[in-house]
């Protein structure tokens, strides 16, 4: 079942509309389970009454609760830094000793009722990677009565979707067999930070 609700902030009457930094989000699993949080627009007169005009400001400030996720096993360990860059983050993982582990893990993951969650790396070697958030400005044409998670994913052409502003989880985590592992968590937030945008990308779910 899919849930939907608008809430307008303010209206205007014009033939143009300025787009400003605004957060969103996009939580959805392979099925279109989840949530989704768009800025935008909705016309409200004329030939195009009620078509939405939506869009995602790739924007991004990481702050994580800390810097440094270790995981110490009877023979296995692994630590993992993570540091902010400009509109990303980095990582750097810095110590891997496996025995018993196969490999090593970072997911993202939403909030406690979200329930989704992303690999963003599996590895089995000390090595640096760099993570950021849907980087592609995108202006989403659509109607209310078209508005699909599952066709939201298809018209993005992704699977799945741990993306945008506000609070997530990262997990750092070594396999130790089928559905055994160890793990270290850091809780971290996404802010909008200003900059310009000059070209977004017009794509439409019908």
């Amino acid at each position: 079942m899919v849930s939907k609700s608008f809430t307008p902030e303010e209206s205007f009457e014009g033939e143009r509309a300025r787009i400003i930094p605004r957060p969103f989000r996009i939580i959805l699993n392979e099925k279109g389970e989840g949530k989704v949080k768009l800025p935008g627009f909705r016309i409200k007169e004329g030939h195009f009454k009620n078509v939405l005009l939506l869009y995602t400001f790739p924007s991004y400030e990481f702050k994580f609760s800390k810097r440094s996720l270790r995981i110490i096993g009877d023979e296995d360990f692994a630590e993992l830094i993570v540091e902010p860059g400009e509109n990303c983050f980095k990582g750097y993982i810095q110590a891997l000793e496996f025995r018993k582990a196969k490999r090593a893990k970072v997911e993202i993951i939403g909030a406690n009722d979200e329930r989704v969650e992303r690999c963003i790396l599996e590895t089995k070697r000390i090595m640096e990677f760099s993570h950021t958030s849907l980087t592609e400005p995108l202006l989403i044409i659509t109607h209310p009565m078209l508005l699909e998670p599952r066709k939201l994913l298809e018209t993005m052409g992704i699977k799945k979707a741990v993306d945008g502003h506000g609070s997530f989880k990262l997990r750092f985590c070594i396999e130790l067999g089928i559905k055994r592992e160890l793990k270290d968590e850091a809780d971290f937030k996404v802010d909008v930070k200003y900059r310009k945008i000059r070209n977004f990308k017009a794509i439409q779910i019908k």
